[in-house]
């Protein structure tokens, strides 16, 4: 049976309805124009043609026709910051011929569109390439741009249907209530800790294997020389008998880490079964600027994010300053002063008050217990006003 392929379209309303379709290599595969063309002969004209996934415009304020045409395909909608210009549009379309001017529009929205996810197309297909699965290029591209979703996670939904954490994540993707940027933030932590484990099981392997050949090395000595073992080979055997000890404190190390990484795992899918019943808390050690700075883009703080943070009489102007902007949560696991609270400036709980559970960076307690001291707080807007009237 023929697959129809994935495209990208380009449309021009008006009197003269144009529309351009591009392959995800940049092909061009349709290109036409007609007079009063209506959104369903259009959509039918296009269905027939293929299966879009991204739609472009030439306007900044993008037209009725191109939005509903967009949304009733389910296609991503790029548009520029600023109409095109001619001078624009000509680069774009370079020496592709078209019948007229609608055409050479039409064309230079889908060759916009493509020129905007261009950049992901190439990641996707550096990616496909290093798993050894290019055939997968359109499926994975499909779901990348649609749904919007990292590479790696896409890659997972579509070659793991049946894992359990896959079917978790699709039903909780699925969900309006919960934060999608949550989901991806628990899942990236989660492959990360994946990877790690086995990184360190083929290193623990490979430290065993040598600790289990030095072993026979030395066996292998003591059985030819005896008793009677001249002293260079004393010292070979003594120099052996410490690598072998120093093999093994790293083994014993190794298995400690992934001992520590596997009661991670457990908890990241723990969580995610059941993640409408929990809020997810980032890990600060302080609120100092060292800590701060080097957290912020790793853990991907922003507006009404609850922090949990260890030691928050540690402070800087500058971050006391980000955490008001911010209007972040404070989960403290140190009781502060009135007075520290009031120079912080948002809505502090203790940490003690709540059932956590913690990883390496971040930690998650029950949605209702929060809530609920939350509530008994008087939330930010009090401890703002407070704050206020001591500066007065």
């Amino acid at each position: 049976m023929f697959k129809k392929p994935l495209l990208i379209a380009g449309v021009d309303p008006g009197t003269t309805t144009a529309i351009a379709l591009l392959r995800l290599d940049k092909r061009v595969y349709f290109i036409s124009s007609t007079r009063n063309l209506g959104l369903d002969k259009l959509i039918q004209k296009t269905m027939e043609s293929g299966h879009v996934i991204v739609v472009g415009t030439d306007k900044a304020n993008v037209p009725d026709l191109v939005e509903k045409f967009s949304t009733r395909l389910g296609a991503r909608l790029k548009f520029p910051k600023e109409d095109l210009l001619i001078s624009e549009k000509k680069t774009l379309v370079g020496s592709i011929k078209t019948n007229n001017s609608h055409e050479l529009d039409a064309l230079a929205s889908a060759l916009f569109a493509y020129k905007e996810i261009q950049p992901l197309l190439r990641r996707i297909q550096v990616f496909l390439r290093l798993h050894k699965r290019e055939d997968l290029f359109e499926p994975l591209s499909e779901v990348c741009i649609k749904q919007e979703l990292a590479i790696s996670l896409a890659f997972d939904l579509i070659t793991n249907q049946k894992k359990e954490e896959t079917k978790t994540i699709k039903s909780i993707l699925r969900e309006d209530s919960v934060s999608r940027q949550r989901v991806m933030e628990l899942y990236e932590a989660l492959s990360k800790s994946q990877e790690d484990l086995v990184f360190l099981s083929e290193q623990n392997a490979k430290l065993r294997r040598e600790l289990e050949l030095q072993r026979l090395k030395g066996e292998d000595f003591k059985s030819r020389l005896g008793y009677s073992v001249q002293e260079k080979f004393r010292k070979t055997l003594s120099g052996m008998a410490n690598e072998k000890h120093s093999l093994a404190v790293n083994a014993n190390r190794l298995e400690a880490q992934l001992s520590t990484l596997r009661k991670e795992l457990a908890q990241y899918e723990t969580i995610l079964g059941a993640l409408n019943r929990f809020v997810v808390m980032k890990r600060l050690a302080n609120l100092g600027a060292a800590e701060f700075d080097r957290k912020v883009n790793l853990l991907n703080i922003s507006n009404h994010d609850i922090v949990l943070v260890d030691n928050p009489s540690i402070t800087s102007d500058k971050v006391i300053d980000k955490v008001r902007f911010l209007e972040l949560v404070v989960v403290s696991k140190q009781e502060l002063s009135r007075k520290q609270q009031l120079i912080l400036g948002v809505t502090v709980v203790l940490a003690s008050l709540l059932k956590i559970t913690e990883t390496t960076l971040f930690a998650f307690c029950e949605k209702s217990q929060l809530e609920g001291l939350l509530h008994e707080k008087g939330a930010l807007q009090r401890i703002v006003k407070d704050y206020q009237d001591s500066r007065k």
